[in-house]
Order: structure tokens, then sequence, then C-alpha cells
């Protein structure tokens, strides 16, 4: 054969080889091309699929108070169609506080026409948006936003995803009802909560990229109902669980569990908890009172010699206004009660911190002399 013949043999061949490895290459291109469009509509489309679309949700948005915002959080176990509590988190502008409170799904509702009804009964007869404006009604508070969430799904995370979680719903709400809970448990409940949830979310975020990978979202969108898209929840997280203990002011419904009609029933004390409500989650931007307008009468109702004195020197002490020191209507009070007596309800709740296992009631009178009444029962001895 020529060297002519075999050369231009040899760039038929060359250039066939050349065209085979473009064509590959051009097909490899391809795939990936198709792959990581397909990667980015799966996670547009699982970035859109977290928003709820129903129609009810968009009066939320219409609901906003330019003072804070209030976003409800309902733990649920949906294939048994149960309510198992909700929190309402309250974070005001300009402030760096969260607000939060603890509301079983048995809790009382006192509703005119029904003999007896329960919070957990507005989510199974209406599932979330029922419940949101019965809480709503019930509270007489703005809620806008809210997470739906399934009480099981950090422990499904962690075996389907096989992500580390010790989040557990179940037992912070067995934690938070337990009776008898010294000063201070219930914030640290809540921060232990919480910090158990940060750890997830950091720990997750460190080894997959938490809500990053279109097989997380795919799965948490069938755990999650809310009217925040992708975006929103991830900076919601951001912004009030993580690095939010420090700032956490944590309360449980104020009330008792009481058994009715062979059920356990959480029976609110509604005075105490109407104060709670106007001071950390309400419209009313209540002002911030200092101690030494806040004006004190000062009753003793135990009949212990002196104990109304005492009372009175301690509270002077920590900067209030004792205006009056005298007897109650009776000796017969087993607990301290305090009272509000004017506006604002706040001033008796900043009494109350100082009067150790005291009742906080609302019992308002514009003609009285005193911001606050305090009665000092047989247990102030205990103080």
């Amino acid at each position: 054969m020529s060297y002519t013949k075999r050369y231009r043999k040899d760039k038929r061949t060359r250039k066939k080889a050349k065209l085979k490895k473009e064509r590959i290459f051009a097909l490899i291109i391809l795939i990936i091309t198709f792959f990581v469009l397909g990667a980015a509509v799966r996670y547009i489309i699982s970035g859109r699929n977290l928003e709820t679309e129903a129609d009810w949700v968009t009066n939320l948005s219409q609901d906003v108070n330019d003072q804070y915002t209030n976003t409800l959080v309902a733990v649920v176990d949906d294939s048994h169609n149960i309510l198992k509590y909700i929190t309402i988190l309250n974070q005001k502008e300009d402030s760096e506080e969260l607000n939060t409170i603890f509301i079983p799904g048995e809790t009382y509702l006192d509703t005119p026409g029904n003999d007896f009804e329960i919070l957990m009964e507005s989510y199974s007869k209406g599932h979330i948006d029922l419940l949101i404006d019965t809480v709503k009604d019930y509270l007489g508070v703005s809620i806008h936003n809210f997470i739906k969430i399934e009480s099981g799904v950090y422990s499904g995370i962690k075996n389907e995803l096989n992500f580390i979680s010790d989040v557990n719903h179940d037992k912070f709400k067995t934690q938070v009802l337990e009776k008898d809970l010294k000063e201070g448990d219930i914030q640290k409940i809540f921060t232990d909560h919480l910090t158990s949830i940060e750890n997830f979310y950091n720990n997750t975020n460190e080894r997959k990229g938490f809500f990053n990978t279109p097989r997380v979202r795919k799965y948490i969108e069938k755990q999650i109902e809310t009217n925040f898209t992708w975006d929103q929840m991830i900076e919601w997280i951001d912004t009030t669980v993580v690095n939010a203990n420090e700032n956490l002011v944590a309360f449980k419904l104020p009330g008792e569990q009481e058994v009715v009609n062979d059920q356990k029933h959480f029976l609110p004390d509604f005075d105490e908890l109407e104060i709670i409500v106007e001071q950390y989650f309400s419209k009313k931007a209540t002002k911030e009172v200092s101690k030494d307008n806040i004006t004190i009468e000062v009753l003793n109702g135990s009949g212990v010699s002196g104990v109304a004195e005492d009372a009175s020197d301690m509270l002077e002490e920590v900067g209030f206004d004792v205006v009056s020191i005298g007897n109650a209507d009776n000796f017969d009070y087993q607990s301290s009660k305090v009272i509000a007596r004017k506006e604002p309800r706040k001033a008796a709740k900043e009494v109350a911190l100082e009067i150790n296992q005291a009742d906080l009631l609302v019992e308002l009178k514009d003609d009285f002399e005193a911001m606050v009444t305090v009665i000092i029962g047989e247990n102030f001895e205990d103080n």
C-alpha cells in the first residue's frame, strides 16, 4: 500500500474516532444538562409545593400588625385526626425577645351553646383553618403564619433519611403538663426542646444541606402544611429557632388538668390567661411600666400578725410604691392573690413575679386608688 493511500486511510480513521469522541462528549454534556435541569426543576417544584395554596390562607397575610407577628405551630397526628398541642410564637417589631405559649389539644373552650368542647375538636372537625379561626377567637389575637407538623416527622426523617434526631414532641408535651413544676421549669423545658430542634437543623445542614435535596423536601412536604415558602421557612427557622434561647420568654397555658366525662381535659385560668395574652401576644401595645410608677395596696389575708407589713417592705425594696396596708375581707386565703385593678394589666404581672405562688387575677375598678391589690395568703410564709 502506498504512503498516500495509507495516510488517507489513517486520516479517515482518526476523523471517525474524533467524531465518535465528539458525539460521546456531546451526549455526556446533554445527559448532564438534563440531569441538572431535572434537579433544578424538582428543586423549584419542591419549593412551590411547601406553601399551601388554599384560598383561606391568603386571609392570613391581610391580618398583619406592624407591631408584632404571631406564628401558630400545630403538632398533629393526622393518622388519627388528632391535635396534640399548639404553640404560638410572638415576635415584636424591633425586639429580639421571643414569646411563646403552650396550649394542649385537650384545652376546654368556653364556647356559647356548647356543653363541653375542647380545642382538639376544632381541628378534627375543620382541620387547620378552623383551628386557626378558633384560636384567634379564643385568645383574641391575630395569627399571621402557621405551621402544621406531624408529630412523628423527626423520627420519620431519622428512619427514612438516616438523619440524627432527638426531637420528641410527645415527650415535650408530657413534660410541660407535669404538675407542680417549679419556677423556671417551663422555661427550661422550652429551651431544651428548641435546642434539640436547633441541633437537628444544624447537624443536618452540615451533613446534607438541610432542605437542599429533592428527597428531603419531598418527604417534608408530606409532613408539613404552612403558608411559608421554602425560603421563608428557612429564614423563619434561622431567625426564630436558632439562637432564640437567650431571648425566650415561655408560658404554659395557666390552669389545671381535670377529669371531665371520664376524660382528661385542661381547664384554663381565664383571668391569668387574659393578662398573658394582652401583654405578650395581642395587638395592644403595652408600654413599659417602671416599678416606681406601680401603686400597690397590700392586705393581710392569712391572719398572721405583721405579714402585710413584711410583704410591703419586700415590695418597696425592689422599687414598687405601696400606698396602703390593711386587712382583707377575711383571713381564710390559702394562697396569695395579685389583682389587677387598673390598666395596664402588665403592672399586676410585674408584681406577681415578686410574690411566689400567687394567683394572678383581673378585677378592674376605674375609681380604685391603687393599680394592684396584693392579698397575702397562708402560703406567703413559704416564700
